[in-house]
Formats: structure tokens, C-alpha cells, sequence
């Protein structure tokens, strides 16, 4: 816990001991010279000569100005003596031992830091701002714990609420998918079926996905669509699909072979759902069947050509009279083919 100029200020402390021990020592020396014993000391000294020039002054006056002045000095040397045993140093009251052991702390932490003195109270500074700033994050976090556990308890009940009300609509509308399948030549006995898959919204609070299930046939046990569904049954699973959605939307639908294994009366259903969802959506339908293609209200034929070095896929919108002729070669050209040449 180093303090800014703490090493300036245990220097000072430090340089004005030593000048005070010097100055006790002089004191001490002073004293020893003055009142000292062995030998007689400056103030006894003084003292028998202040005597002896008495006794020459009662003689002869010529000592007395002498007298005096011993007299004026020992008076002096008295005061000396007073303050001398009077003065209380700054120097004996610090602890030198302390300052050093203190200096040496100091060092030591400049060397294992490898920073100045000022670089480690700055140090220091960064330290306690970095300190206060998590203890601020701490506040923070527990004021965050707080809201979390409020709004836990919401989406909890949100959740409460939410469950039965999608699970009520997921029965229902697997009743309608079921309608409708049934009308594009699937099984009558064919099931729908909601599969709720729980998962973890947070924490405690446990939602739940669907996945719907199917039996095609009798006797089967429900299964993902997307495994045992061919390619034509999930074309024809998504025309019921778009069925029931009864709006207009930007979507574009493409149907690739829809009416596969399809025929008779179910390919004249299968036309008339494509032909309804056709009025609220694009709707690209690759087929093999005159009876789907000519309700669509344009038609585009695709050839693979083959040259000497490469394969041509093309795309070419025919005309009407195209239209006609190529609605016929579906058919098998014939008496059936004949049909559809001279609809309008």
C-alpha cells in the first residue's frame, strides 16, 4: 500500500534523524566538556578561577574587570547548561528502525515490479479504479439477478398459458391436414400426428417444438414426413399445407412431379387445389399431365439437346398455338389429343 511521495517523505524523515542524532551527540560532548569529571570539566574550572580572581581583586584592583568577566561568562555558561539538559529533540522521538525497514520494503517492491516509484502509485490508482469498477459490476450483476428471476417467473407463466393453447391448435390443425391429404388421393385412413418435443428456454423454463408425424397407410406407425415421404407425397404434403393457410401471400411455390403415382379423379382434385392456390400465390408446376398443364396460364416447355461436345438444357415460353400442339403430344396425340387442340 505504497503512498504517492511516501519515499520523498521517508527521506526527509530519515535525513532530519541522522542530523538530529549528530546534533544529541553534540549536545552530549558539549555537556561533557562543560560539567565533566575526569578530567575537571570547563564549568568547575571556571568556577575556581572565578575564586582565585576574587581573592586577587580584594588585592589588587587591577583584576577586577577580570573578575568580572569570569563572572559574565559563568553567568552565560549557567543558561548554556539549562537549555542543554532542557531540549527535547525532534530526532529522539522517530523510529529510525522503522524508516529503513519501511525505505527497504519500498525497494524491494520497485525491483520486483521493474516500475519506478511513480509508475507503482499509478499502478496503484489503476488497481483501485479497476476494483471499484467490479465492485460497481457486482451491484450491477445483483440488480441483473433480480430482473432475471422477475422475468423468469414470467415467461413461466407465459409458458403456462402458451403450452395448452398451441397444443389445442396443433389437434386441430393436424384434423385439417388430415382433410386435406385425403383430397390428393393419400389414404383415407391416413393419421396426422403432433409430436411435442420439450427443450429449455431458459434455465428452468421448458418450452415445447413440434414435429408432425404421419402413417400413410394403415396398419404403419407414424413417422417424420421428411423419412418415409417420396419426393411426390411431400410435393402434394405441402400443396395441403399451403391449403390451409386461406390468404394471399408473396410466396412462390415450386412442384416438382406433384401428381406422381397420381390419377384418374384424384389428378382432377390435385388440378383443382393447384388451380385455388395458383389465384393467391405464384406457382411453378412441373408436370406430365395435360389435364394440370393447361390450367396454368402460361407454359414453358424444358429440352435437354445434345451436340457433339456438350448438353443444352433450355426454357422457352410457347405460344398459343404451342401450347395447343404440345398439350396434345401429353396426351398421346389421337382422338385424345385431338381434345385438347380445339379447347378454347
Amino acid at each position: 500500500a505504497p503512498r504517492e511521495g511516501e519515499e520523498e517523505e521517508l527521506e526527509h524523515i530519515r535525513q532530519t534523524a541522522r542530523q538530529r542524532q549528530e546534533q544529541r551527540k553534540a549536545y552530549d560532548e558539549t555537556q561533557k566538556l562543560l560539567i565533566s569529571h575526569d578530567p575537571v570539566g570547563l564549568y568547575d574550572n571556571l568556577s575556581m578561577l572565578e575564586r582565585q580572581l576574587t581573592t586577587l581583586s580584594q588585592q589588587d584592583e587591577a583584576y577586577v574587570p577580570f573578575t568580572n568577566a569570569c563572572l559574565d561568562f559563568r553567568t552565560s555558561l549557567d543558561t548554556l547548561m539549562q537549555k542543554l539538559a532542557a531540549s527535547q529533540l525532534e530526532g529522539d522521538t522517530i523510529n529510525l528502525d522503522g524508516i529503513e525497514e519501511r525505505l527497504y520494503a519500498l525497494a524491494q517492491l520497485k525491483r520486483k515490479l521493474h516500475r519506478s516509484f511513480p509508475e507503482i502509485c499509478q499502478l496503484q490508482k489503476e488497481l483501485e479504479q479497476s476494483l471499484s469498477f467490479l465492485d460497481s459490476c457486482t451491484l450491477d450483476l445483483h440488480q441483473l439477478e433480480k430482473e432475471e428471476a422477475t422475468l423468469e417467473e414470467e415467461l413461466k407463466e407465459v409458458l403456462v398459458t402458451l403450452i395448452p393453447m398451441r397444443r389445442a391448435c396443433a389437434e386441430l390443425f393436424c384434423q385439417k391436414l388430415q382433410e386435406e391429404l385425403k383430397d390428393l388421393a393419400f389414404s383415407k385412413q391416413l393419421r396426422v400426428l403432433p409430436e411435442y418435443i420439450p427443450f429449455a428456454v431458459w434455465q428452468e423454463c421448458t418450452d415445447e417444438r413440434i414435429r408432425f408425424l404421419w402413417a400413410p397407410n394403415p396398419g404403419q406407425p407414424s413417422k417424420p414426413l421428411d423419412t418415409i415421404a417420396s419426393g411426390g407425397e411431400l410435393s402434394r404434403f405441402l400443396l395441403a399445407l399451403t391449403s390451409l393457410e386461406g390468404k394471399d401471400s408473396e410466396s412462390t411455390f415450386i412442384f416438382d412431379e406433384v401428381d406422381a403415382g397420381v390419377g384418374g379423379e384424384t389428378l382432377n382434385k390435385l388440378g383443382r387445389k393447384l388451380a385455388q392456390l395458383s389465384s393467391k400465390n405464384q406457382l411453378i408446376l412441373i408436370t406430365h399431365w395435360p389435364q394440370l398443364a393447361e390450367k396454368a396460364e402460361r407454359h414453358f416447355q424444358v429440352e435437354k439437346r445434345e451436340t457433339k461436345t456438350e448438353t443444352q438444357t433450355t426454357c422457352r415460353r410457347l405460344s398459343e398455338q404451342e401450347r395447343r400442339e404440345e398439350l396434345s403430344r401429353m396426351a398421346g396425340g389421337g382422338a385424345l389429343g385431338d381434345v385438347f387442340l380445339q379447347k378454347d
